[in-house]
């Protein structure tokens, strides 16, 4: 898992064995709990979430007056 190839990468985690860094699975978890999380809540506050391209949803972002207010009022400010 801590190859320099990307293909010695994708290998190992095809296989299913990490070898000596299979205790280091926890960074995905940890990383994918949050992104969840946050999602989660998104939704429940009726503000729009989940993946965006990070070029437009700037550009949305920077588009809109004032665009954080707008967003937690759940007006929708990222095109999709």
């Amino acid at each position: 898992m801590h190859a320099f190839g990307a293909a010695a990468c994708e290998q190992e985690l095809l296989r299913g064995k990490l070898g000596s860094g299979e205790f280091y699975a926890y960074r995905y978890e940890f990383v994918w709990s949050i992104s969840s999380g946050l999602q989660s809540a998104g939704r429940e506050l009726g503000c729009q979430s989940g993946v965006l391209d990070l070029n437009g949803a700037l550009q949305d972002y920077f588009a809109a007056a004032p665009p954080a207010e707008q967003w937690l009022r759940g007006e929708m400010i990222f095109r999709r």
